[in-house]
């Protein structure tokens, strides 16, 4: 019997933001997009177990790369954020499933990152 994984949030399409054909850089995305994927660096952030402050240095971080300014407030399990550019803003809230410790994960978000 095959078990099925649940999902404890929206699926991001974040896939299709870097195999699009458009070979634009991810700075000059949609909104939409721009924030999928400083959603998706804050959830693995958080996914690795580290603490709040480095999910959001994190995700500022990537904001600021590309061209947002981002708000986040971070629990144990679940990220509510909103990313504004100008007079446009994007909000998201993301949860993990359970929450957990991966130090190899971290390190390489941390690479990633920087």
């Amino acid at each position: 019997m095959e078990k099925k994984q649940i999902q404890n949030h929206m699926p991001m399409v974040w896939h299709e933001v870097i195999e699009s054909e458009n070979e634009e850089p991810a700075a000059k995305a949609q909104l939409s997009d721009r924030a999928t994927l400083v959603g998706r660096i804050g959830l693995l952030f958080l996914k690795s177990g580290t603490g709040a402050w480095r999910v959001r240095e994190a995700m500022n971080n990537c904001a600021a790369a590309l061209g947002l300014a981002c708000h986040v407030d971070i629990g144990l399990v679940t990220i509510s954020m909103t990313v504004e550019e100008g007079t446009e803003a994007s909000t998201r809230i993301l949860s993990l499933p359970s929450s957990g410790i991966n130090t190899r994960l971290l390190w390489r978000l941390h690479q990633f990152v920087d």
